[in-house]
């Protein structure tokens, strides 16, 4: 990994060949990056709010010019060197793991500053493991080295149920969480250092994934009802080397929520959409990390995005194209209009506790859907061969 001190040096240093398209797409995401960062400061001035820390610490690697720079050189410096894995892939793609590995990278150099200098928030137990880890233990799959922990599988094969044996089933959390931190350390080694152990298991839960969803282009989607799988696996490459490879797949879920974050103003917009149970959005990439003395190195291997979304008759919903009613509200109307219905705000509540880099952006979801629900329903998907109605409204919204 590079730090930030090496990047700053090496910002100047002469221009590396990344292509038209690659250089395209280092150009569009730090601009994106740039922007909503300075929204972001530019509304916590306006209102008379301050960003925490962490906040603020990520602003500055955008609006610092020289950081950013620096960013972009080392965004280059990645390009370059898996040029020939990524001959083949567009400008969506590039930009996509340009993103992603910019992310990753933030986090574990994080691990090297002192807490004032971090850009996240993440919290970890005294022997290292995240504490996000811990709270999906029992709602995700891992695989570690080829061994399998499935919590729900273990619950069904001891005749479990949360709603009847509460109890029992937390008892058997913990334990179950105590075998998954000893199989986690076990693939690393023994005795491995806490970086590691931190580096590892914080992308081996939402926060990682979260990574990953930031990273793929377009606008964040969030999916009410269905079903979602969540898959991490760890795999030792060697005596230095790990991959950790990440799967989500969010599948049989009938509306979904828009946030589009890519304005030209200082607001975002929310939209709400029907679409068939057929639909399916998957994200997954591979991440390897290398040890190198006491230096923890990161480098994203390969990802994938997906994202199939038909309405009632099958046709492909694209949700920028809607022919949707769009009125603009300022940020404090939305803020002052009536409470979340329930159906939306379970839905939404949960993303607003799975990891710290999220809770924002849910938040500011579920407050638009809130007024939302208080001014449209949504009428059924419509048969085949008639004409969408528009359903909704777009409520200008304050996005980070």
């Amino acid at each position: 990994m590079e730090t930030e001190l090496v990047a700053l040096q090496e910002a100047d240093s002469p221009s590396r060949d990344v292509g038209a398209t690659g250089e395209a797409a280092i150009t569009s995401f730090y601009e994106d990056m740039k922007a909503q960062h300075s929204r972001e400061a530019s509304q916590a001035r306006q209102f008379g709010g301050t960003l925490s820390l962490p906040r603020a610490n990520s602003c500055s690697v955008y609006l610092d010019d020289d950081r950013c720079k620096a960013a972009a050189a080392a965004s280059r410096r990645y390009l370059e060197s898996h040029s020939s894995d990524l001959s083949s892939c567009g400008f969506s793609d590039l930009r996509a793991r340009v993103a992603l590995q910019h992310f990753t990278s933030i986090d574990v150099e994080d691990l090297h500053l002192p807490t004032e200098k971090r850009r996240t928030s993440d919290s970890f137990a005294e022997d290292g493991i995240c504490d996000q880890f811990l709270l999906d233990a029992g709602r995700s799959t891992f695989v570690l080295n080829g061994t399998e922990f499935h919590f729900a599988s273990e619950c069904e094969d001891k005749g479990l149920s949360r709603d009847d044996d509460a109890l029992q089933v937390e008892v058997f959390l913990a334990k179950f969480q105590e075998r998954l931190v000893a199989a986690l350390k076990h693939v690393l080694g023994e005795h491995p250092p806490e970086m590691l152990v931190r580096a590892i298991s914080r992308s081996m839960s939402q926060s990682g994934m979260a990574n990953v969803e930031r990273a793929v282009p377009g606008p964040q989607i969030v999916v009410s009802s269905g079903d979602q799988t969540l898959r991490y696996e760890l795999h030792s490459i060697s005596a230095d080397a790990w991959e950790v490879r990440m799967y989500m797949c969010k599948e049989g879920f009938e509306q979904f929520v828009v946030v589009e974050e890519e304005c030209t103003g200082e607001s975002g917009t929310v939209m709400v959409l029907q679409c068939s149970p057929d639909s399916k959005i998957s994200q997954s990439c591979t991440l390897r990390f290398e040890l190198s003395g006491s230096e923890l190195q990161v480098k994203v291997c390969d990802m994938d995005f997906r994202s199939v979304l038909l309405d009632g008759s099958g046709n492909v919903i694209s949700p920028l194209e809607s022919n949707m009613k769009q009125i603009e509200r300022s940020w404090k109307d939305v803020f002052s209009m009536q409470m979340l219905v329930f159906t939306w705000h379970s839905a939404l509540e949960s993303l607003m506790f799975r990891c710290t880099r999220c809770r924002g952006r849910a938040r500011r979801a579920a407050t638009a859907v809130s007024a939302l629900s208080s001014e449209i329903s949504l009428p059924a998907l419509p048969k085949a061969g008639q004409p969408t109605a528009s359903q909704t409204e777009d409520l200008e919204n304050s996005m980070t």
